[in-house]
Parts: structure tokens; C-alpha cells; sequence
């Protein structure tokens, strides 16, 4: 019997303005015309620079202020546009990083997450399992949903990701139901393979039609999250 629906946040409740988590609608702005033609004009280059910056963020996940989640996305900056090839200033790196954890604009949530959520919490619990940083909470206020959950892991708070078991093993401590009874909906096959692992249910969201073929239930929406578990607890 599921009775706790653990939910992830990047592509299942929201997804990116610009359609980069890296890049906020005032991104243009901030670099200028000239330098973000010049990203934009060499993709692969640009994703090789982002995968040389990336490196630097899983170096230390462990944060628990915007003070220090800014620091870190200025420091991520630099690298990114050093490794692209540009010399940037620390200011310019600074705004960057500031606009990319404070910009409310940076992500949208899809238009059926809240009712979903507040239909879903009518006959489940609901909880959230992210890989983020501490602007997420903010980010949850600000779209009035965070009352919808009744726990919320954060991998930044615990410097464990999705991409190994322990996260998943803190959020079944911290939520107090057997793993049997939860139900994680993610849309990344890796990280169901975690939480199957750990004797979850695993549901792929599928929002977009990105996976072609998944070994997992799979699902579109918030509605079809419930309308799948109404009929696991019917077998």
C-alpha cells in the first residue's frame, strides 16, 4: 500500500525559464551581446566549459545559505567562462552568481502542479527529494507551495546526491515510512534505480516525452501520479 508520494523538483514540478538551470531570463543582459552571441555561437564548446564548471560544484554540495550558494555560483562562473576562453572580472561573475540564486524568474512551474500537489495531498502523504541549493526553499515560498509537503530532503543540506543511495536512505529516516510504502517520482531512470534500490516504488515522469523507453511505470503529470497509485493500491 503506498501511502507517502516522494516527489523530485527539476523536470517533474519545474523546469528552467531559459531552458538551462544555469541561465535566468536576465543572463543575456548580464554578459552582453557580444559574449553571449559568442556561447551561443559554439554549443559543444560551451557545454565543455559547463561540464569543467559542474566538476567544481560537486566538489563541496554542502551548503546552507544564499550568502554561500551566491559564492558558489560566482566561483562557478569564472571557471565556465575561463574555460570557454574569456577573462571575466569578479564583479561580472559576482552578478552571475547573484542573479542566477535570487532571480524568482529562473524557473517555472508546470501548470498542473498546484492543484496536483493539493489533490495529491488529499489521500497521500507528500514529500520532496532534490538535488539543489538553498534558494529551492526560498524559491518554494515564493510559489506558495512549500506548506504542500510534508518533508523536504535537500541534497545540499546533507553533501549527498541522488546519484548514490545515502540521500535516499536519509529521506526514508526522516519520513518515517517503510520504503515499501513510498512511491518516487522522478525523470531520471538513474536515480529510480536508487530508490528501487532501496525498496521504493519507482514512477518515471515523463514530462515532454523525453524517454522513449523506461523499465518503470511511467507518468506526465501530477494527475497521472494519481491516478497510477489509486491503481497500485487496487492490486
Amino acid at each position: 500500500m503506498i501511502t507517502t508520494v516522494l516527489l523530485d523538483y527539476g523536470n517533474v514540478l519545474a523546469h528552467p525559464t531559459s531552458g538551462s538551470w544555469f541561465q535566468t531570463p536576465k543572463t543575456r543582459g548580464i554578459l552582453g551581446e557580444e559574449l553571449f552571441l559568442a556561447l551561443e555561437a559554439d554549443p559543444v564548446k560551451k557545454e565543455l566549459a559547463f561540464q569543467t564548471a559542474y566538476q567544481f560544484l560537486n566538489q563541496n554540495h554542502l551548503l546552507h545559505t544564499l550568502e554561500e550558494e551566491i559564492a558558489q555560483f560566482s566561483e562557478f562562473f569564472r571557471i565556465f567562462l575561463h574555460a570557454f576562453g574569456f577573462a571575466c572580472d569578479d564583479a561580472l561573475c559576482g552578478r552571475l552568481g547573484r542573479d542566477l540564486v535570487l532571480n524568482p524568474n529562473k524557473v517555472r512551474f508546470y501548470d498542473d502542479v498546484p492543484y496536483g500537489l493539493l489533490r495529491l495531498k488529499t489521500k497521500y502523504r507528500i514529500s520532496l527529494l532534490s538535488d539543489t541549493w538553498p534558494s529551492l526553499r526560498d524559491t518554494l515560498d515564493e510559489k506558495g507551495i512549500s506548506g504542500c509537503f510534508d518533508h523536504m530532503v535537500l541534497s545540499c543540506e546533507h553533501n549527498e546526491t541522488k546519484q548514490g543511495v545515502r540521500l535516499f536512505e536519509i529521506a526514508l529516516a526522516k519520513m518515517g515510512a517503510p520504503a515499501g510504502e513510498i512511491a518516487f517520482v522522478d525523470d531520471s531512470p538513474a536515480n529510480l534505480a536508487n530508490a528501487e534500490h532501496c525498496g521504493m516504488t519507482p514512477v518515471l515522469m515523463n514530462r515532454g516525452e523525453r524517454h522513449v523507453a523506461a523499465p518503470y511505470p511511467t507518468v506526465h503529470n501530477l494527475d497521472d501520479v494519481l491516478t497510477l497509485v489509486q491503481r497500485m493500491n487496487q492490486t
